[in-house]
């Protein structure tokens, strides 16, 4: 919910997830990045 909030007020929000798929897929989606 904080996340929300944060991301609707224009600031940077990170995520973290346990699943190693979701990981996987979003490192693929923008190499550049991390």
């Amino acid at each position: 919910m904080l996340a929300t909030a944060q991301a609707l007020i224009g600031r940077k929000v990170d995520i973290v997830t346990s699943s190693k798929i979701l990981a996987i897929r979003d490192a693929s989606n923008d190499p550049n990045e991390g």
